[in-house]
């Protein structure tokens, strides 16, 4: 009896003392979960560190050289961001004058971003150099941290900007923004978003903290070549300040393939500082804009009517100096009566009437189904956001006019890309290229990958190809400024252009606004580039061969230097 009854005793103490401690670790938790639960919570949110963002492991961007190895113009630079915890801030605005005297930073951006009570962390500034982080962690303030980052950088600061675009924030996620950066973002960026925490605030701020598998990254080579970027984009700027152009816009491309060699747009910005820039200069007009481009193409409409075997290189027409359709009347520049004109003639003299004859000869349909064909409706699949299609609705009208109007290069509107890649087809045998910027795609894991690209579609008869060039460097020799722009050592067929543009408030044409277009291919009959240029609303200048013909001929010539072209004549 006496072992039952000790026995009986030991339970109760064994019970007693599992029931103080029970009762010591609720008060505790009462303690923690109530009495001091908000600075338990707000230690908490201190303590996260934001997800890690996809731009940790996000490849690089090169340009490739005629000789050496791919240049970098966007990689990862080391930097630190800044973070506060809504949670555990006590004195918002005493703490924000005390960041703001190391480090600007927008009094009501950290003010709204402090009074998010249910955020674990805001970011605040990025890009900060390791002294000023420093300086913020001596203030050993709870809710405020700074984190050791890779920021996007660009060693060659506005060159391409539009054609690169950038890295920004969407809602706390860095993501590519237009260009580049924007297009291949996928490729680029590790998708993978890490959160790393600490396991008790985890618990204590009900978070998932779950973590995804890492993917491979990629860089990406670009076809640009920085040196004749760089020539082309001071060619744009001296020419948009001279001219006072609105804008102005180059592309180089080898016709037989469709590589871009150059892409270019002034105004441009800085891609270190482009939250100071204006918004307006982010998009690539090469590729979402689009334009009337006037008499270039006429290059076109007269390669049409030679391809169906409407008109031969020695047809002839009479110039009466005007062409009626419903009820208007269509003029040359000169507005005089030329009389019996070959087809080298309309070239030369840029003749509206003459391509409007030529629209005669062909028949509507037969016309509209060739500029169909050039692709000047559809989108190059260069592979570069927000590329626009042309608008060729003009050409289902029944009526007469607006075919004779487009054969001009007025009332149908396309991009400058789809323009470059129908003018190719004149100079590389008939062939309508798919415009490329990605030379080549690099794995970590040293596997190298081409882009595909689609095959070359036929739109000219190679005969047709050479006939036109044969005239387009008769306008060279011969029209241009009286051929003194001639090259002895190289052949060069060109065709200039100068188009009303349209009045947003009238709806109609301007009478004071143009767009200047000019393209040229050389050497004329086995071409390696193509350079094509535009501006919009130049002043000084009526005329495209009056402020465009220097620019592009000493684009070409450096060029011709630069690749060693060898002499065709």
């Amino acid at each position: 009896m006496k072992r039952a009854v000790g026995g009986v005793s030991g339970i109760y103490i064994i019970f007693a003392a599992t029931f103080l401690v029970a009762v010591a670790l609720i008060a505790r938790l009462f303690f923690i979960q109530i009495i001091d639960g908000k600075e338990y919570v707000a230690l908490a949110a201190s303590q996260y560190v934001r997800p890690v963002q996809q731009l940790y492991n996000r490849g690089d961007i090169y340009m490739q050289p005629r000789e050496g190895k791919p240049l970098p113009v966007a990689l990862m630079k080391e930097a630190y961001t800044l973070y506060i915890s809504p949670q555990a801030l006590s004195n918002a605005e005493e703490l924000y004058y005390q960041i703001n005297e190391i480090t600007p930073i927008d009094k009501s951006r950290f003010i709204e971003s402090a009074q998010k009570p249910n955020d674990p962390y805001e970011i605040l500034a990025t890009g900060l150099e390791s002294e000023i982080a420093d300086k913020i962690a001596e203030l050993n303030t709870i809710g405020v941290s700074t984190h050791p980052e890779r920021e996007r950088y660009y060693p060659a600061g506005s060159l391409a900007s539009q054609t690169i675009g950038f890295m920004s924030y969407d809602e706390n996620s860095l993501q590519g923004m237009y260009g580049v950066e924007r297009q291949y973002d996928e490729l680029l960026t590790d998708p993978s978003t890490r959160k790393h925490v600490n396991i008790f605030a985890e618990i204590l701020l009900n978070n998932n903290g779950s973590i995804e598998e890492n993917t491979e990254t990629a860089d990406v080579v670009l076809t640009i070549e920085p040196s004749v970027q760089v020539f082309v984009e001071k060619e744009l700027e001296d020419y948009r300040k001279a001219f006072k152009a609105q804008r102005a816009g180059a592309i180089i491309m080898d016709p037989h393939t469709g590589e871009i060699i150059s892409m270019a747009s002034s105004p441009q910005f800085n891609l270190n500082d482009f939250r100071n820039a204006d918004p307006n200069t982010f998009s690539n007009p090469n590729v979402s804009n689009i334009y009337e481009m006037g008499s270039i193409m006429k290059a076109l409409t007269i390669a049409a009517g030679l391809d169906s075997g409407a008109i031969t290189p020695e047809s002839t027409f009479n110039d009466l100096g005007y062409v009626s359709a419903d009820g208007a009347r269509i003029t040359n520049v000169y507005k005089g009566a030329r009389g019996i004109t070959k087809i080298q003639g309309i070239l030369n003299h840029s003749m509206n009437t003459g391509v409007s004859w030529i629209v005669e000869q062909m028949g509507k349909r037969k016309f509209a189904e060739y500029l169909y064909n050039f692709g000047l409706n559809e989108k190059t699949n260069i592979k570069l956001p927000n590329e626009a299609s042309g608008l060729l609705t003009n050409l289902e009208s029944p009526r007469t006019l607006e075919y004779y109007t487009a054969s001009f290069g007025q009332g149908i509107a396309t991009t400058p890309i789809a323009t470059v890649r129908a003018l190719a087809s004149l100079g590389n045998g008939g062939f309508l290229v798919e415009p490329y910027l990605v030379k080549e795609i690099r794995y970590a894991n040293g596997e190298i990958k081409i882009p595909e690209r689609d095959e070359p579609t036929r739109v000219l008869k190679e005969q047709t190809s050479e006939d036109i060039s044969r005239m387009l460097v008769n306008v060279t020799d011969v029209a241009l400024l009286g051929g003194e722009k001639s090259i002895s050592t190289h052949t060069v067929a060109l065709k200039t252009g100068t188009a009303q543009m349209p009045d947003p408030l009238t709806g109609k044409y301007s009478e004071t606004d143009f767009l200047h277009s000019y393209f040229g291919y050389f050497p004329a009959y086995d071409p390696e580039f193509i350079v094509f240029l535009y501006a919009e609303k130049p002043s000084g200048s009526e005329y495209a061969s009056q402020t465009l013909t220097d620019p592009f001929f000493r684009i070409t010539n450096f060029l011709i230097d630069y690749y060693a072209i060898k002499p065709d004549r």
